[in-house]
């Protein structure tokens, strides 16, 4: 599960996305608002929040950029979910080898806003009976089959 991602309009804000890897914390414009979003928890699923993790992120952006102050988002503005999988950390894209009318783009991961375009372009040609512009074996759906 992935918690504490927020958009919010500050003030001050970035031109281009920022990764703060010692906090683990992820910055990207969007739309003329900033969300920022990290970490990613192992253990049993559930729908809880951890506002301590939120507030870690929060506290952090100030460390690196001194000029952008932020608050605590309310509850009900935290994005949190979570985060599809694979045993080997690739996502799964591709054809299903057992249902004809099916294609399959997931387990992106912390991937999936970057991913995003890629994959849609690649089950698209796919869906189109295109040849993809990448090779995608290491993708196969069905590698755990």
């Amino acid at each position: 599960m992935t918690t504490g991602a927020a958009i919010v309009k500050p003030e001050k804000k970035l031109n281009v996305p920022a990764i703060l890897c010692e906090a683990r914390v992820a910055i990207t414009p969007m739309n003329g608002h900033m969300r920022y979003g990290g970490t990613m928890e192992i253990g049993a699923p559930n729908n809880k929040i951890n506002l301590n993790r939120v507030e870690g992120i929060v506290e952090s952006i100030s460390k690196y950029f001194p000029d952008i102050k932020l608050d605590v988002p309310q509850e009900k503005d935290i994005w949190y979910g979570f985060r599809p999988c694979s045993p080997d950390g690739l996502p799964y894209i591709g054809h299903s080898s057992r249902i004809e009318n099916l294609f399959i783009a997931g387990g992106h991961s912390m991937m999936g806003l970057s991913l995003g375009p890629a994959t849609g372009k690649i089950i698209a040609d796919i869906a189109n009976g295109k040849k993809t512009e990448v090779d995608i074996k290491a993708f196969n759906p069905g590698r755990y089959s």
